[in-house]
């Protein structure tokens, strides 16, 4: 591990995995053809577009490439929007972006967005063939300018793109073909024919013809132009398909050839020519490949390129493009396209056949050295070779000894001394001196002083100290020096034996720093001999100087650290402490073979996978790769050179690699990433294609921002590449994708494609950016929108909860009613045992109680006493009815209940119940009848329990029924089933018009001791049991009893239905004696009115005070009952319910009100507040007489200010004692405030300083009493306090608060208004401070409880 400092990891992971996809060789792939997927190599033009694609026009179909492969473009029959023509003649592009692609029968325009073509119809009137199309451009107006064979030109309109033939001006050129058009910097068009040139100038419609001139006419003799274009000092230059080419002055008109620098291709057939940006002409020849014009001799040269696969000379070039980062394309007729790249370059290789026919071998380079522009490079396999870098010429020298005879081809090292000698090393035969002079050999062996027996043969590093000694490093024999004058060997160094003896025998390199200090690497660690103080010291694994003992090279850069290159990373040792680096730290492979520092002090590092270059000061790697230009990715053992100009050399296995000086300031500019493909389940996607209802791509993935997928089609691939064409193996990717990738994915520079299988539904961006060493293009970003499945949007998800949630509360409502039900069985059973043990306790006295009374009501009594046997008679037999029905209830339950079926007239037996109710129906003014479709309908029936339940119906409806209301009981016969299954039944239904029943209170009015809430009394009444029995009988008699509300009106309906027949029946249960069961008779005598059998008051009796007593229930037997023992002793006025007791209550003006409290259609409680409310009414004493014996029904019926509470059961003479203080007790205060004025304002009693302040609250409110906008603000201003102090003194004096003080004394000045002046009703509110007389009357009857005239009426009447 590191000593002295903290390592700094700097991971290029994108580089390391380029290294597993990158060639061998260094060269960039150059020529692009079928392999790639073009559909054709016979190319008639090549095109870049403004998304930087190259579309290329062949004679079989149209290419678009993106600097990886070919998309073609065919006609297809089956559809309209393919390509007219397969045979493309030229392309260009409008000022829109439009592509025009012009064919030999046609013009089409083809849209990036849609992948589509449309045609352009280009037909002369008089002639409707179509025409061929040799040249097109788009004008720096935008206009489109087409040459045709035969046609002339045809212009197109940049807006309505409609096409003007131009007549006149083809008139001009005659039948000539066109073959090119082309427009100059000035806006003028050079129009080319076969055989003429033409200049046209667009504004003045001038035309000159440079064809015609005496000097030129001789030159177009026979010579068919072939290609135009601008150069630079006003020179136009023409290319002729059988004359080479020319150059024409556009300010003297006058043509000259350019000679080829080879006198035999003067009349090249030219086929295309640029002018590049650099202002170099490139001419395309058809057979003769590509030349380039010398502007120094003006002639034209060849161009050559290294490692083309086919006889680059005699290619056929038909186009030539610069694209718009400086790149040359070539379109090669039965080739395909060829790139010549026009980056800056940092990297210069010298590799086989680098110049031409030139060649350095093929052999791995082992050794390189020189001085100025001579370079010696020693290989393996194929000897030394020498290279002149000025003339480009190379020398190959084989190796041979003094004799001339060959002594083998490979060398290790070797060593360029200052003496015009070279010393070349080898792994055989030792040391051998090159004279550069004379260009012989020398070979030197140990036999002259040979003592050790060492021979010295495998060399493996060749260094010189300054006593002009050489210092040899070998393999098996050690280290030794070389006397050059001398020529002898000599063991070991210049040191004591015993530190000889320290250095092993195989040597690997040898180094001498700055202070003379040896350095030598070996394979198992360095060692560093101290030649001044005959010291050595070894850095090895061992001590921890080393991570790995095997050492390459070794170098001393200018601040005098040793760097040591191993095959675990590199080394940097000062003094006692070592500094590591490895490819964790971003270096690109640990296998060191050489280092070298440039005059910018960076290391230069060659790998066995890669150049590196370490800055020392930041401590980061910058690392190059085959596709970057070098020789390769695998360097030699030490073959490294710096010469005196500070020029980089290293070697490797497919040559040398110079490193440029000016590398720092050169800086390639990463180009932006375009999408070429989106591919679902491997296979593309084409426009308007969906995934379920969603449009897939509605543009193409070029220019798509939006891609839309299903769930299920969630795998799928984006195709991606760099415009950067040149480059393309020297970019790397990175991709992310944005809600779902946590970091950027790397991809090489091959695999240009993200694929992705598992994305849920959302919402996703893509984003994918190149890579070019640490420089990052502007990443093209994607919306990818994932749709969910129906089960799993929003709403499903929701509904899915729901229904989840609804289960659940479901199971748990179930169990919860399945407890509740538990609860509730055994409540009722608790509830019916208690009842059960207390009606048995109840019957015993209740008998010992009905029969007295049945003989006291045989005896003479005066009728009073009469009239008291048969209330108490009645109610006797009421609770005996409940209590014999807590008993079939329980028998019901124990199934002790015996039923016995009877034939009985169904008719007759109701019609003897409902005689019972005729007087009650009479009494309540109910309309109350029986009918029947068959009065001799005969059902088997127990008598004794079926009256029960017909008894209980009716007398729930006339509980329910309000005066004036219909009862009907019906019965009919039908017939019900179908086929062998009908049977009758018969029906018995009992309709009223009563309050009716709640929906959801239908089922459970019929559950044990359920009770209905009565909305008149505000009270659930009833015991529970009536119609839980009912049901219960009528399921005994094999029936069924239902309840529902009427549709024709309000009220309800309960039916009984039960079959005819006893064939339902079990024998055992019938009885056949009609006489069995005795008629229900007058059993039910006590349902007639309890007013018409009481004895009528005697209104003559003396009444003992003039006090008047209201009584307010709706049992009319309490009502009675206080009205005969309150009548003795005062005048008493009765009714029947609270809203009765109000509409007569000023008119009766009583002194005392008893009120009970449930009643229908106005409570007591209501009642109370009323009349509480109302200041004409609010001093009546009220006393509430009710069953409800709560706690809180208490509270509440005195928090309405009623003056008592009593619960029945009473005692008369309590009520009249109370009824006596109470009334003794108002007396007593109206005595004493019957001096004050009624209508007077009180006058407050209050301590002397609030006296005041009322006393000008008063004169305040009694000045500005008609002004609406009095209020407590104008109060406490008039007073002069705090609006918050004179509410609060306010509701300290009066118990009120300031709106209500103001509003209590308005009202009563309205009263007094009212009752003592005659003016209307109006005036009095305006008087008051009421503009508004409707509010005026509403607020005077929520205080008074009527309205201001009837207020008036009643005082003017009193």
């Amino acid at each position: 591990m590191k000593t002295d400092k903290t390592m700094r990891p700097k991971q290029y992971l994108t580089l390391l995995l380029l290294l597993f996809s990158i060639s061998a060789f260094s060269q960039k792939k150059k020529l692009f053809d079928y392999n790639e997927g073009l559909s054709n190599s016979l190319i008639n033009k090549v095109y870049q577009d403004h998304l930087n694609f190259l579309w290329i026009a062949t004679e079989d179909g149209l290419n678009r490439f993106d600097g990886i492969k070919f998309k073609s473009y065919a006609n297809n029959i089956n559809f309209s929007n393919s390509l007219k023509n397969n045979f493309v003649t030229a392309l260009t592009e409008d000022k829109k972006g439009n592509l025009w692609v012009a064919q030999i029968n046609g013009l089409q325009i083809y849209n990036h967005e849609t992948e589509s073509f449309h045609e352009i119809e280009l037909a002369l009137s008089h002639q409707k063939d179509h025409l061929f199309i040799s040249c097109m451009i788009t004008l720096s107006n935008g206009d489109i300018w087409l040459a045709t064979t035969g046609h002339g030109l045809i212009r197109i309109d940049k807006n309505t793109l409609k096409p003007d033939y131009c007549e006149k001006l083809n008139e001009q050129f005659g039948k000539h073909s066109l073959i090119d058009i082309f427009e100059d910097k000035e806006g003028i068009l050079w129009i080319a024919s076969n055989q003429s040139l033409n200049s046209f100038d667009p504004d003045t419609k001038e035309i000159k013809n440079f064809t015609l001139s005496k000097n030129n006419q001789t030159f177009f003799l026979n010579k068919e132009i072939s290609c135009i274009c601008e150069g630079d000092q006003d020179i136009i230059y023409i290319g002729f398909l059988n004359g080479g080419l020319a150059q024409l002055n556009k300010q003297t008109g006058v043509v000259k050839p350019i000679n080829c620098a080879n006198q035999n291709e003067d009349n090249l057939p030219v086929k295309d020519i640029l002018f590049d940006s650099k202002n170099r002409l490139w001419v395309g020849t058809d057979g003769f490949g590509l030349k380039l014009l010398n502007k120094e001799s003006n002639l034209l040269e060849n161009y050559t390129t290294v490692n083309a696969s086919f006889d680059f000379l005699k290619s056929k070039i038909h186009s030539i493009i610069e694209d718009k980062t400086g790149n040359i394309w070539l379109g090669i007729f039965q080739k395909g396209i060829y790139l010549l790249p026009e980056s800056q370059e940092t990297f210069k290789t010298y590799g086989y056949k680098a110049f031409d026919q030139n060649s350095i071998g093929s052999s791995c380079i082992t050794a390189i050295d020189g001085n100025g522009k001579e370079l010696w490079i020693a290989t393996d396999g194929d000897g030394l070779y020498y290279l002149n870098r000025s003339t480009k010429k190379v020398k190959h020298i084989p190796l041979k000894n003094e004799s001339g005879i060959f002594v083998g081809e490979n060398i290790l090292t070797l060593y360029n001394d200052t003496n015009d000698y070279l010393w070349l090393g080898r792994y055989i035969n030792g040391l051998i001196r090159y004279d550069k002079k004379n260009g012989s050999f020398k070979t030197f062996t140990t036999k002259k002083n040979n003592t050790s027996g060492k021979t010295y043969n495998k060399i493996t590093s060749i260094t010189k100290n300054k006593q002009n000694e050489l210092i040899i490093g070998t393999l098996d024999d050690g280290i030794c020096r070389f006397d050059t004058q001398k020529e002898l060997f000599y063991d070991g160094l210049d040191i004591p034996k015993s530190l000889n003896e320290k250095i092993p025998k195989w040597i690997l390199c040898v180094y001498i720093d700055k202070a003379q200090n040896l350095w030598i690497g070996t394979y198992v660690g360095l060692f560093h001999i101290n030649l001044k103080t005959k010291s050595l010291t070894q850095y090895s694994k061992e001590n921890g100087l080393l991570k790995n003992n095997t050492v390459d090279c070794i170098l001393s850069d200018s601040e005098n650290n040793i760097w040591v290159g191993t095959y675990e990373g590199l080394v940097k040792i000062n003094g006692d402490s070592s500094s590591f680096y490895d490819i964790n730290d971003g270096l690109c492979n640990n296998v060191i073979c050489s280092i070298v520092e440039d005059e910018y002090n960076q290391l230069w590092i060659g790998t066995h996978n890669g150049l590196s270059r370490f800055n020392p000061k930041d401590e980061s790697f910058t690392n190059y790769y085959s596709y970057d230009g070098i020789q390769a990715n695998e360097f030699s053992r030490n073959a490294a050179f710096k010469s005196d100009k500070q020029e980089l050399f290293f070697g490797g296995i497919n040559g040398i690699t110079q490193i440029s000086k000016d590398y720092a300031t050169i800086s390639r500019e990463v180009r932006d990433v375009m999408l070429t493909e989106f591919l679902s389940f491997d296979k593309p996607v084409k426009i308007g294609d969906k995934s379920g209802k969603h449009v897939i791509l509605d543009k193409s993935i070029v220019l798509a921002d939006t891609i839309r997928l299903r769930e299920q089609d969630n795998v799928f691939s984006i195709g991606f590449t760099s415009t950067d064409f040149a480059n393309q193996t020297a970019v790397s990717y990175e991709y992310l994708m944005e809600g779902f990738d946590l970091s950027w994915n790397v991809t090489s520079s091959t695999n240009k494609r993200a694929t992705y299988t598992n994305l849920n539904h959302g919402t996703y961006t893509f984003s994918v950016r190149a890579v070019d060493k640490k420089n990052l293009s502007t990443p093209r970003k994607l919306t990818i929108i994932i749709f969910p499945p129906w089960y799993k949007m929003i709403w499903a998800k929701i509904l899915w909860t729901l229904l989840i949630g609804s289960l659940f509360y479901g199971i748990f409502m179930l169990y919860m009613e399945k407890v509740k039900r538990l609860n509730a069985e055994k409540v009722n059973e608790m509830k019916m045992q208690f009842f059960i043990n207390i009606s048995h306790e109840i019957k015993t006295p209740l008998s010992l109680i009905l029969d007295p009374l049945e003989k006291l009501i045989k005896q003479n009594f005066d009728e009073k006493n009469s009239r008291l046997f048969f209330i108490m008679q009645q109610n006797a037999n009421r609770i005996y009815r409940l209590v014999s029905q807590m008993m079939d209830v329980r028998r019901i339950d124990k199934g002790q209940i015996l039923i016995k079926f009877q034939q009985t007239n169904i008719y007759s037996f109701i019609k003897e119940i409902a005689q019972s109710f005729e007087l009650l129906a009479n009494d309540k003014n109910i309309s109350f009848s029986i009918t029947t479709s068959d009065p001799d309908i005969e059902v088997w029936i127990d008598p004794l329990n079926f009256e029960k339940v017909v008894f209980n119906l009716l007398s729930n409806a006339f509980k329910f029924t309000l005066s004036g209301g219909e009862i009907e009981l019906s019965i009919t016969k039908e017939t019900i089933g179908k086929g062998n299954h009908q049977h009758e039944q018969v029906k018995i239904t009992v309709s009223d018009t009563g309050v009716g029943l709640k929906e959801s209170e239908i089922e459970r009015i019929f559950d044990r001791f359920y009770q209905v809430y009565s909305p008149d009394t505000k009270q659930s009444t009833g015991t529970g049991i009536g119609l839980h029995l009912s049901r219960s009988l009528v399921s005994l008699h094999k029936g069924k009893l239902l309840a529902e509300n009427r549709n024709d009106q309000t009220g309800s309906r309960f039916i009984i239905t039960l079959p005819l027949g006893n064939e339902h029946l079990s024998p055992k249960d019938l009885i056949t004696e009609k006489t069995a069961f005795q008629a229900p008779s007058h059993k039910y005598i006590s349902q007639v009115s309890k007013e018409n059998i009481q004895t009528p008051i005697d209104k003559s009796v003396k009444r003992k005070t003039n006090y008047k007593i209201m009584i307010v229930d709706d049992e009319v037997d309490i009502r009675n009952y206080l009205y005969n023992e309150l009548s003795a002793c005062y005048k008493v006025v009765a009714c029947e319910n609270g809203k009765k007791a109000h509409e007569i209550l000023l008119d009766e003006k009583p002194d005392l009100i008893i009120s009970d409290i449930m009643m229908p259609e106005m409570d007591g409680i209501t009642l109370c507040k009323k009349i509480k409310t109302n200041i004409l009414t609010n001093h009546i004493p009220v006393i509430l007489l009710t069953a409800l014996s709560k706690e809180e029904n208490e509270t509440e019926g005195i928090e309405t200010g009623a003056d008592m509470y009593l619960v029945k059961p009473f005692k008369s003479e309590f009520i009249l004692k109370m009824i006596s203080n109470i009334l003794e007790n108002r007396k007593k205060i109206y005595s004493k405030l019957q001096t004050k004025k009624e209508h007077e304002i009180e006058n407050i009693e209050i301590k002397s300083h609030d006296e005041i302040l009322m006393q000008k609250v008063m004169a305040i409110i009694k000045d500005n009493i008609s002004n609406s906008e009095l209020n407590v603000e104008m109060l406490a201003d008039g007073v002069g306090i705090s609006r918050v102090h004179m509410h609060r003194k306010l509701k300290e004096l009066t118990n009120q608060s300031a709106r209500d003080f103001i509003k209590n004394i308005r009202m009563k000045q309205a009263a007094y208004l009212l009752t003592t002046s005659k003016i209307n009703i109006g005036e009095i509110g305006y008087a008051i401070g009421y503009s508004n007389l409707s509010h005026f009357s509403k607020s005077f009857k929520a205080y008074y409880g009527v309205s201001p005239k009837e207020y008036s009426s009643k005082q003017h009447e009193s």
